[in-house]
């Protein structure tokens, strides 16, 4: 088997569900001034050259995040995202398949280039922090036969700061609480009809609030131009997304996702070039990762 270096941030089986007959999706970027429309197939698109890559380590274990980790991860979410679609009530029954959906939106808000060089950011910086208090320590403790500082001897022995940040991915993804949380709140598809327009989706295709505890507490994934998964605490919250006019609610989510976009937002065709042109990147916002390292760096 080949060593996995295409790293998708955005997996094929979610981009496949907005392909048209051809087996391609309209991938928007903005490579310069203007936004640009583009025919893709989703392994072409939304992926990272060795993006969760330990540099460091030997060839069998350096893409270990993605062969042991995102890949068994994007199965397992594939197999939920059927069942969510059909009302299949082994949703509600089986563990295996909630947790693997639950985990699946988790690291949609972890697992993108920027966030991944932010965790590494953070990483690096609260290390730089520490060193001198732990190298003061280091040369009372070590014996004549040691390496003269603790930064040679991590160097023989450890992980790099980078490949240790790639390596906490996963434990990231896998967070006990926050994938608690998510898994006991109602979970139902906002489903809506051809006159009510589409939606998009992106590299940051999640919508949640704040926190998800509060009573009103929501969380959106878009799943196909006519489907977006929703999740929240309450039977009130629920009925209010239910009961809202579907075209306003399209339109409001697809402004919302394209302002957030980074690198990419993607629909069937490029009927909406003009919209995603007006919105692509205009209210961006830090991922987890990013203002992780923000506030280790300050």
């Amino acid at each position: 088997m080949s060593t996995p270096i295409k790293h998708h941030y955005n997996p094929e089986f979610y981009l496949s569900r907005w392909t048209g007959d051809d087996g391609r999706l309209c991938q928007f970027s903005k490579p310069r001034e203007e936004i640009v429309p583009n025919r893709k197939y989703p392994s072409q698109t939304g992926f990272q050259q060795r993006l969760y890559e330990m540099a460091d380590q030997p060839p069998e274990l350096a893409q270990q995040v993605e062969s042991r980790f995102m890949q068994p991860l994007d199965t397992l979410a594939a197999e939920a995202l059927t069942a969510l679609e059909m009302d299949d009530p082994i949703m509600t029954r089986d563990a295996r398949l909630r947790s693997g959906w639950s985990r699946f939106i988790l690291s949609m808000m972890m697992r993108s280039p920027e966030a991944i060089q932010g965790l590494k950011r953070g990483i690096a910086a609260q290390w730089e922090k520490s060193i001198p208090e732990l190298e003061a320590k280091y040369a009372l403790a070590r014996s004549p036969d040691d390496s003269t500082t603790l930064q040679e001897y991590l160097g023989q022995t450890e992980l790099s700061t980078e490949a240790w940040a790639v390596s906490l991915t996963p434990r990231l993804i896998d967070h006990a609480k926050i994938g608690d949380l998510l898994n006991n709140m109602r979970w139902f598809i906002r489903r809506i009809v051809s006159d009510d327009g589409e939606f998009l989706t992106s590299d940051r295709p999640v919508l949640a609030s704040r926190t998800l505890t509060e009573e009103n507490a929501f969380l959106f994934l878009p799943i196909g131009p006519k489907a977006m998964f929703a999740a929240v605490n309450d039977i009130e919250t629920q009925r209010m997304i239910e009961e809202r006019d579907s075209a306003e609610q399209v339109r409001s989510w697809n402004q919302f996702l394209a302002g957030r976009a980074q690198r990419y937002v993607y629909a069937q065709d490029d009927s909406m070039l003009t919209f995603v042109a007006e919105h692509f990147g205009k209210h961006r916002r830090a991922t987890p990762f990013e203002k992780l390292a923000d506030r280790y760096s300050s």
